[in-house]
């Protein structure tokens, strides 16, 4: 896992926290966005043909009513493609259509694990799939960046970053 000071270009719109419950004792809190994720992986970290998943390790504020639309992905480090994709940081909330009326079939264990979708970890922390990738054998690093955003003028604020994650899916 990378800390956030590590893993993102972080400006003007956030400061950094100090939180005895992080890992590394110090978080970022986004004032008005998501700063970009700009890192190298070095090759000599991942096994070669091996698919890896990137997480965002965040905390949410207490009032998450700006956090309920999805968030755009894009992957600027990839000039060849238009590699994008659109996360959520708060669970969607959908309707369950039941057999009948009168049966509950809603069993959060049972709840399919979706790319882009939010999950709890063991930590307390939140985490949510924002890039994925193959480790080739012939790179020296691995290029993540990453550009994070809304539509329109929706602010995100208060939004804590702990880092990145990666592992192998």
């Amino acid at each position: 896992m990378l800390s956030a000071s590590a893993a993102a270009t972080w400006d003007l719109y956030s400061y950094k926290l100090t939180l005895p419950e992080s890992r590394f004792g110090e978080a970022f809190q986004c004032i008005f966005r998501i700063p970009n994720i700009i890192n190298n992986i070095q090759s000599h970290l991942v096994s070669s043909q091996t698919t890896y998943a990137c997480y965002l390790v965040y905390k949410l504020p207490k009032d998450q009513s700006e956090f309920q639309a999805p968030i755009l992905v894009e992957d600027q480090g990839d000039f060849n493609s238009n590699r994008h994709r659109y996360i959520f940081l708060v669970s969607p909330q959908t309707p369950v259509i039941r057999p009948k009326a009168d049966q509950n079939t809603h069993n959060p264990l049972n709840k399919p694990k979706f790319k882009g979708l939010p999950q709890e970890r063991n930590d307390g922390w939140m985490e949510v799939q924002i890039w994925e990738f193959l480790a080739a054998t012939t790179t020296e690093t691995i290029p993540v960046c990453l550009a994070l955003g809304t539509r329109g003028d929706k602010m995100l604020s208060g939004l804590i970053i702990e880092g990145v994650e990666f592992r192998p899916i």
